[in-house]
């Protein structure tokens, strides 16, 4: 397909995708994944080559580079495959089931991800990023393959499709429930022993920051106080911030760091890594009020408002590695030109950020990064702390303004349903931690746009936004998402309607994605067209699990509207997965801190009144996990059980419950903190 201003357009063109849309002008006729495409599969009996990737990926542009510009290369794939494009951030039911299969066949995963499959979608082969000779050499034995000797295509496709389906497999626990605090300790004791203790981290490298595993630590020590885990949870925060992972020039982290001490990143930045690391430093500043983390945080939330925030409120989904075709390029600084830049503090900044002449990364550029405290090194140059900070700082506003003249890396501009949750929940806890009104404002705005455009009036949900267009039903992930940020919305700010929101979506997610025989949801809704096989999100990865996402909520929304079902189905789930929790707690990390909070026991606080809200503001700032909280000024007009005979004419009453039983009333925050025995030592107020 031709047209006047490129040599070739294929039918991306047609799609919001930016990554669909980076390759609508390749040699490879691509298809986006629909129907159509696939019935011309079988219409013309050729096999899918399904291409997964996203539009931040490096490796992704580079195998677009060798091999789908070329067109000697396209044309082989063109004339013998169906070529689908499929952007795994917009479809990870896809990217889920052809990474599986991935796995299977050679043992590890990645993007760009290339898998071939029948007509039907079964895979028979597949790998990730092929280097051109190489994926000349694939391309044609499998062609051969495919069109010599069908049946052992069709038997490799059987095979990988039942290992495929095994990898769900959930281990039945008929045991009777026991939440007992030494199995805590077993699994923190496995998961300390999976950490780097001295650099943070899972050991080895790559190093992923996965803020969510960092999070059940720090729940963990507030329910059991080592001194272990708080070491290890400040040397974590300080590492990675201090690393070349954390951009201290334009705030923000990138997706992980390549080597073992998180000094070179993979430059990418995504907004679910920053949301979930906005929510673990607010929480980590609250049990210790680190004027750093309070700044990461601030920091944080500033370029994703610059870089990653839509006029409507809501969030993209990401800022490439690459610009101007290379990695990192947008980031580092020549020795010569950053000297030039300091000026006369030229000496202590570039030691302070340890700037070589030949460069401390690939070629001739510098990350910035920082080995020595700031007490150390205004020791040695006998400078006052206060006079570091400040040169430290124009300097770096000044840096900032100068990257400001260079290309910047592109633009992913979808905004995804279950991201733009997570950075809802992150403002809702940057607010709780720090007191900031602006924090509350910009998240309620965001799920006020969800809630009117990317909800339908029955609660059916959509994955993706992007110029007004919503074009895929959304994945358990998202609903979970979403329904574990309107919970939080509502407990900072008592706007019933968020309330509301998470009890509707919740029966929509019994109603189309729960499964009575497993206990658990599937990843698909009932009403989605199937693929090859149908998965179950189990473990956490980078993000956690919607299963386990769902597990929490439902554990809180019982409390609230005394729904036994809910509270039924949360504790089966958390029983059937614990032979996999105490096998990988690490990749289980959801599981384990709703574990801990079941554990220790929940407490439902109901504040009922006039002044409600100006007693919930005496709590903020305190870390209160395992406490569901719940507000009103007045009656709710739909009756919630936990409001029931609660308000009193003229007053304004809290109530601490456990299982449906509440204590005294009292109608301070000063009180509440006495009843909840809230560690007064740990929980710092914010200045």
């Amino acid at each position: 397909m031709k047209n006047s201003n490129h040599l070739y357009t294929n039918s991306l063109i047609h799609e919001t995708s930016p990554y669909l849309l980076q390759h609508a002008h390749n040699p490879v006729n691509w298809y986006a994944w629909n129907n159509e495409t696939l019935e011309k599969a079988i219409a013309e009996d050729k096999p899918l080559l399904i291409s997964i990737g996203y539009a931040a990926c490096h490796w992704c542009h580079v195998m677009e580079h060798e091999s789908f510009e070329n067109e000697e290369i396209a044309q082989l794939m063109n004339d013998n495959f169906i070529c689908i494009k499929v952007d795994r951030e917009e479809r990870p039911d896809i990217d889920a089931v052809y990474m599986n299969a991935v796995q299977l066949l050679t043992g590890r995963g990645g993007w760009p991800l290339n898998c071939f499959a029948l007509p039907n979608g079964k895979p028979f082969y597949g790998g990730t990023y092929f280097q051109p000779s190489s994926w000349i050499h694939t391309l044609e034995s499998l062609m051969s393959i495919y069109k010599n000797d069908r049946q052992k295509v069709i038997t490799a496709s059987e095979e990988i499709t039942q290992g495929v389906n095994s990898m769900d497999i959930i281990i039945d626990n008929t045991q009777e429930p026991k939440w007992e605090k030494s199995m805590l300790s077993e699994l923190k004791n496995k998961i300390l022993g999976g950490f780097d203790l001295e650099i943070g981290g899972l050991k080895g490298a790559p190093k992923f920051p996965l803020p969510g595993l960092h999070q059940s630590i720090v729940t963990y020590n507030y329910f059991s106080p080592a001194s272990e885990i708080e070491n290890y949870s400040n040397i974590f925060l300080q590492k990675i911030a201090s690393g070349g992972m954390y951009d201290v020039v334009g705030g923000g982290f990138a997706r992980y760091a390549v080597d073992a001490q998180w000094i070179v990143p993979h430059f990418e930045k995504m907004l679910y890594d920053n949301a979930q690391l906005i929510s673990l430093y607010s929480k980590a500043y609250m049990l210790d009020s680190k004027d750093e983390y309070k700044q990461i945080v601030k920091q944080t939330i500033g370029f994703i408002e610059k870089e990653l925030q839509a006029p409507e409120g809501i969030f993209y989904s990401s800022l490439d590695a690459d610009s101007e075709g290379e990695e990192g390029k947008y980031y580092v600084w020549e020795y010569d030109e950053f000297k030039e830049l300091a000026g006369a503090d030229a000496d202590i900044l570039i030691e302070y950020f340890n700037i070589k002449k030949k460069g401390n990364w690939e070629g001739s550029g510098n990350i910035l990064h920082t080995t020595q405290t700031e007490a150390e090194i205004t020791s040695k140059h006998k400078i006052s702390h206060s006079d570091f900070q400040h040169k430290k700082q124009i300097f770096l506003n000044f840096l900032f303004e100068k990257r400001k003249n260079r290309i910047k890396p592109g633009l992913d501009d979808k905004s995804i349903t279950t991201w733009n949750a997570l950075m809802i929940s992150a403002l809702a806890d940057a607010y709780w931690a720090f007191d900031e009104p602006e924090y509350l404002q910009r998240a309620q705005k965001a799920a006020d746009f969800m809630i009117e455009n990317h909800i339908s009036n029955g609660y059916d949900l959509f994955r993706n936004y992007k110029n007004g267009k919503l074009t895929i039903p959304a994945f358990a992930d998202d609903y979970a998402s979403l329904i574990e940020a309107m919970l939080k919305l509502y407990s900072v700010s008592f706007e019933p309607k968020y309330l509301t929101t998470a009890k509707h979506l919740t029966d929509k997610v019994l109603e189309n994605f729960y499964d009575s025989d497993s206990g658990f949801i599937w990843f698909t809704s009932n009403t989605d067209k199937p693929l090859f096989t149908r998965k179950m999100e189990l473990s956490d990865n980078v993000t956690p699990s919607s299963n386990a996402v769902f597990a929490n909520s439902l554990l809180q929304l019982s409390e609230i509207y005394y729904n036994q079902r809910y509270a039924d189905i949360a504790q089966r789930m958390l029983l059937k997965i614990q032979p996999h929790l105490m096998r990988i707690p690490a990749f289980h990390f959801k599981w384990f801190e709703t574990l801990i909070e079941k554990t220790n026991g929940y407490k439902l606080l109901v504040i009922c009144g006039n002044e409600a809200l100006e007693i919930l503001s005496g709590l903020k700032g305190k870390y209160l996990p395992g406490i569901i909280i719940a507000g009103a000024k007045t009656a709710p007009k739909l009756a919630i059980p936990a409001f029931e005979n609660r308000f009193v004419k003229g007053k304004t009453y809290a109530y601490i419950c456990s299982e449906q039983v509440c204590g005294v009333p009292v109608e301070s925050a000063d009180e509440i903190v006495l009843q909840l025995n809230i560690k007064q030592d740990e929980c710092k107020k914010t200045s």
